[in-house]
């Protein structure tokens, strides 16, 4: 019985392997592997951002990590850092590389313009949280005066399979956007009721 329980354990998440696996037909290169508890698999996309698919126990979590770079003209891009709770549609991924392939710090766009512009609400004007209009998706950001975090914007969707996904101040308000408004319930992105 303990064998078995371990070789599960020790066997990457089945979503976790098709992610990875999405992933490499759609471009992306590998850029490490690791098997050992955590299965970790790095892939890059080639504009600087890497996604780490890892899995331990059945459960998946995706790590973003993008790194500074000098664009043209003179324009840079910070580096950013985000985690999301578990895997995310190839389409998503897709959105999010084409934002922060995008991005620049001198983007004039504000999350809040973007997400107003997209039809979501703000309940209290004093929190920075936003509501999508089927009121299955939320983006917050927590003042790092009041609570002490590295990751202060939060995604999240509640319906279908829920997500989180924490993201570092210097994300693009692009990337914050990209992964709020493509972010669906499960039974949206499947087609399934």
């Amino acid at each position: 019985m303990t064998t078995t329980n371990t070789t599960r354990r020790d066997v990457p998440s089945p979503s976790a392997t098709a992610l990875a696996r999405a992933l490499l037909d759609n471009g992306w290169q590998l850029a490490s592997v690791a098997v050992r508890v955590i299965h970790i698999a790095s892939l890059t996309d080639g504009s600087g951002l890497t996604v780490a698919v890892s899995s331990e126990a059945g459960r998946v979590r995706l790590d973003f990590d993008s790194e500074y770079r000098y664009l043209r003209d003179g324009l840079s891009r910070l580096a950013w850092h985000a985690e999301a709770s578990r895997e995310l549609s190839i389409e998503v991924l897709a959105a999010v590389t084409s934002a922060n392939t995008a991005a620049t710090v001198d983007d004039p766009t504000e999350v809040a313009d973007q997400l107003t512009t997209a039809g979501w609400s703000q309940p209290y004007p004093l929190e920075q949280k936003w509501i999508s209009p089927d009121q299955d998706r939320e983006v917050v950001f927590i003042d790092d005066e009041l609570e002490d975090t590295p990751l202060p914007w939060e995604v999240r969707c509640k319906a279908g399979r829920p997500i989180t996904i924490h993201a570092s101040a210097d994300t693009p308000a692009a990337v914050i956007v990209a992964l709020a408004l493509t972010t669906a319930p499960a039974h949206a992105a499947t087609g399934k009721s």
